[in-house]
């Protein structure tokens, strides 16, 4: 009788370290389920994300480095004969950029959006002073310093004429941006470039894909 109980507790004891085993294999598992769950597709990341950047209300992109390494970078490799260069006289001010993809001029309000930009990236921000931006042409922006100095990294000589933007408002908010899907890409295509009130007057607003569904609408209803 003895031996009886001592087997049947045995038992018991390998019983219940077999469930508690189980139990653990069983979370390992649901923990892994849960991971797979969570990890999802990244999105495509942009090479303008790594900077600073807004897309202004007439759709041009405008950039501006985090640090003195990547103000280098902006200029260097990605300021382009056509884009606006733009700095602030005042120390610590950001170097801003706006990518023109035409040969035509940028427009007044993305100038104004692009200054505030530069001026509340700078230490005017901290120090509640308001200053005054301005801009130039990619073509007289250069790293050549005068003879006898030197431009540390991030700094650049600028030459001719500075043109001021006045009154731009020192404030700045946040904004989200949505992706469209893949199957609606057709309805919006166009939107994204410049626009000009030219293009406007004339009927041309960019809206290629507003026209597409209204053309899609009436199919529809005559069918």
């Amino acid at each position: 009788k003895k031996s009886a109980l001592e087997k049947r507790a045995r038992t018991e004891q390998s019983s219940a370290k077999a469930i508690k085993q189980a139990e653990r294999k069983t979370r390992q598992k649901l923990k892994v389920v849960d991971m797979k769950k969570v990890i999802q597709k990244q999105r495509k990341i942009h090479w303008w994300e790594k900077f600073h950047w807004f897309i202004s209300s007439e759709n041009f992109l405008v950039l501006s480095g985090h640090n003195a390494q990547q103000n280098e970078q902006l200029v260097k490799r990605y300021l382009g004969k056509d884009d606006i260069y733009m700095h602030a006289e005042i120390h610590g001010a950001s170097n801003v950029i706006i990518k023109n993809p035409t040969n035509r001029p940028v427009t007044p309000k993305t100038l104004v959006q692009a200054a505030t930009m530069c001026m509340c990236y700078s230490t005017a921000w901290n120090s509640k002073v308001h200053i005054n931006a301005y801009w130039v042409f990619a073509h007289q922006v250069s790293k050549q310093a005068p003879t006898g100095e030197y431009l540390p990294t991030g700094s650049f000589m600028v030459r001719g004429k500075r043109n001021f933007v006045l009154h731009a408002p020192m404030q700045m908010a946040f904004a989200l941006m949505f992706r469209v899907d893949k199957d609606s890409e057709r309805f919006h295509a166009g939107e994204r470039r410049p626009l000009y009130i030219e293009d406007a007057l004339h009927g041309d607003d960019g809206g290629g894909g507003r026209r597409e569904r209204k053309e899609d609408r009436r199919r529809r209803t005559a069918a």
